[in-house]
């Protein structure tokens, strides 16, 4: 699987695929839904010879939102739905950074919409935990 092909899958899907330029990554697809303002997620295929792509989604907050109990309840209802989960800066966390990863060689459309879903849903639950 290639980022061609992830991009055809999700533009088959109805999904929007736009082509970002985050400077350091050789490819950078922002996935989201057709109508409105939904969840984007972002693929990136960070170099050329990557075997790899990294499903991402980060979630800004307000400062001081993120108390060390939601960043708690965050990590471990995330950590139960098998993504990756860091807060950034360390200090005083203010992005939420969530993320899955696809090896490319023998990666299936099941596969890629299966991580785009679960980083999609995972960010959903941590903005509802947010909100508590």
């Amino acid at each position: 699987m290639n980022e061609n092909d992830i991009a055809n899958l999700f533009t088959e899907l109805g999904m929007k695929v736009e082509k970002g330029n985050a400077p350091g990554v050789y490819t950078q697809l922002i996935i989201s839904p057709p109508l409105g303002d939904g969840p984007k997620v972002t693929v990136i295929r960070p170099s050329s010879t990557s075997n790899y792509f990294v499903v991402t989604m980060v979630i800004e907050t307000d400062e001081g939102r993120l108390t060390p109990s939601k960043v708690r309840a965050i990590t471990t209802e995330l950590a139960k739905m098998n993504v990756e989960v860091y807060m950034t800066p360390p200090d005083k966390p203010r992005l939420i950074h969530i993320a899955k990863i696809i090896y490319a060689e023998g990666a299936n459309k099941n596969d890629a919409i299966n991580a785009v879903t679960l980083v999609k849903n995972a960010g959903i639950v941590a903005f509802n935990l947010l909100a508590d």
